[in-house]
């Protein structure tokens, strides 16, 4: 095996242990039962991205992926999200999106979402931008969805 292989062997296995953040799986349930389209918009390749929704068992709940290897300009440009919104068929008004990165943040928010921004441990530091809406837990976007239904 050459090095480039074990490198990427070393970070699929790396990428499986990532945890899922508390409660993002109820609020893709939620938003899931109340007929929502979910796309996952990632800059990890497809192969790494499936097995980690299969892995954590969060696979059921997408609709499809955009993924780093399916872009020609990857985030901070608009292009992931724009691709999300053609494969959901939907405008950005009636899109938004959960970002944990600067790049992804940037990213949605170039192409017209409401963004989310989840805060962590690992991003605590990052100046997001003032208009992103911050999450520090993901009840808060259940609370946020219920809130929609209701409306």
């Amino acid at each position: 095996m050459d090095l480039l292989a074990r490198y990427y062997s070393i970070l699929d296995r790396l990428y499986l242990r990532a945890q899922v953040s508390p409660y993002a799986p109820e609020a893709l349930m939620k938003a899931k039962n109340m007929g929502w389209t979910i796309g996952v918009v990632t800059s990890s390749f497809q192969q790494r991205a499936v097995a980690w929704l299969v892995e954590h068992n969060i696979a059921p709940l997408v609709d499809f992926i955009i993924s780093g290897d399916s872009c020609a300009r990857g985030k901070p440009a608009p292009d992931p999200y724009i691709m999300a919104m053609e494969r959901a068929g939907c405008s950005a008004e009636n899109s938004c999106a959960v970002e944990d990165s600067l790049q992804g943040v940037q990213s949605a928010m170039a192409a017209g979402l409401q963004t989310f921004c989840y805060i962590h441990e690992g991003n605590r530091h990052v100046k997001f931008p003032s208009n992103a809406i911050r999450l520090n837990h993901f009840d808060d976007l259940i609370n946020m969805i219920e809130n929609h239904e209701s409306n």
